[in-house]
């Protein structure tokens, strides 16, 4: 069932790349302010920490994309319950919004490219 959390994950991050992408060509610095911005994010993330340390934080933590897809996979692979539907919903719409958000996004601004470049 891992599947069903890694494809709305990869679909989400491909809506980001090209979103990203589409505003590296206009923001110059954009690719050193990604690697601070992806240092946060990772400690952000409990994923080298339990999620037991951060229960006042939870509710703001559970928003982040890849919090939601590192406790289901983790809680896939431990054989506790798994995340419910509504949690697999939530990926699925976040992960198809965002592919689409930044699909258009980059299509959008495509046309431009060869002038700022």
């Amino acid at each position: 069932m891992a599947a069903g959390i890694v494809i709305p994950q990869v679909l989400f991050t491909a809506g980001v790349s090209w979103f990203l992408a589409a505003l590296g060509v206009f923001v110059r610095d954009l690719g050193q302010v990604m690697g601070f911005v992806l240092t946060i994010w990772f400690f952000v993330t409990p994923i080298c920490y339990p999620e037991t340390s951060c229960r006042r934080l939870a509710g703001l933590l559970s928003k982040n994309p890849i919090y939601v897809t590192g406790a289901a996979l983790s809680r896939d692979s431990s054989g506790e319950p798994r995340a419910g539907v509504g949690r697999a919903l939530e990926l699925w719409a976040g992960g198809g919004g965002g592919v689409r958000l930044g699909h258009a996004w980059f299509y959008k601004l495509r046309k431009s490219f060869a002038d700022m470049i």
